[in-house]
């Protein structure tokens, strides 16, 4: 058997070390097309890689993509991570796979929406470190630029795109529809129907694909970012708004749960307040 698999596994080195651009390489029960080469080193079981995702469905819809973000995670034993462990730094694959076992590695809002047929992952290894410190620092370093990125295209729309928004507390909005609806107050239960997007356009969140709409007490903590609590005062319901929040107003420096809005990022909702219940 220790021979077999040594023969096994040198013919896996030498297929990928022999790899060519737009070539496929079966692994498995995995087909893998190299995009772009690399030269850089192979991760191991471990290490920390960087690296720039694209998922979509076997159409060539987009499914998950976030611009200019790189992810970090650390290479365990999955079947996907012996995948990653194919590539070198610098590498550029795509690979199709079963959307559910995407489901179980990555936590992404459009992809958990199914866990039937196939997802094509598309990923660049942009860099690997077997020092987790290091990681972090590189982590920092980028978001850092993140953050200052983000400022510089939100300063640029709001003079271009938005100037009829009015700023509330860092929080900018505009009123959509208006009604003589009930006004909301401190403590009032809301239940309202929304739309999250990223600047460029590309929605995280939607609670009318979801055919519930949530219900919260305004005002009260934890229950929504407070951004959006600002982004509501005055009005009634009935009403739709639109808001854009900053990074700060919205999920920070570290972003939201499993990595569906990435640090430093600013959001667009779009907010219809279904009803007002007195509390």
């Amino acid at each position: 058997m220790k021979k077999i698999s040594f023969i096994f596994f040198v013919l896996l080195f030498y297929s990928c070390s022999t790899k060519k651009e737009n070539e496929k390489i079966i692994l498995g029960d995995v087909q893998v097309r190299y995009h772009q080469l690399g030269e850089g080193e192979f991760p191991r079981q471990n290490d920390v890689i960087s690296a720039s995702i694209l998922i979509t469905n076997e159409n060539m819809d987009t499914i998950h993509y976030v611009p200019d973000y790189p992810y970090f995670f650390k290479i365990g034993n999955s079947k996907v991570d012996s995948i990653f462990m194919y590539m070198q730094a610098g590498d550029s694959i795509s690979f199709k796979v079963k959307r559910a076992l995407l489901n179980e590695y990555f936590k992404f809002y459009q992809l958990l929406k199914s866990d039937s047929g196939n997802a094509i992952l598309n990923i660049k290894l942009n860099e690997i470190f077997s020092d987790e410190q290091k990681a972090k620092d590189a982590e920092f370093k980028l978001l850092s630029k993140r953050e200052l990125d983000e400022q510089a295209a939100l300063n640029k729309l709001l003079k271009v795109n938005f100037t009829d928004f009015e700023n509330i507390r860092g929080v900018y909005r505009k009123i959509t529809h208006k009604t003589d609806g009930i006004p909301i107050a401190y403590g009032d239960e809301l239940t309202i129907n929304y739309i999250g997007r990223f600047l460029d356009g590309y929605v995280f969140d939607n609670t009318y694909l979801k055919g519930r709409a949530p219900s919260f007490i305004y005002g009260k903590d934890y229950q929504l970012i407070d951004g959006i609590h600002y982004g509501l005062i005055g009005m009634k319901e009935g009403e739709s708004v639109k808001i854009i929040l900053t990074s700060r107003r919205a999920f920070g420096e570290e972003g939201s749960i499993a990595g569906i809005v990435p640090p430093f990022t600013t959001v667009i909702f779009e907010i219809n307040i279904i009803k007002v219940t007195k509390k």
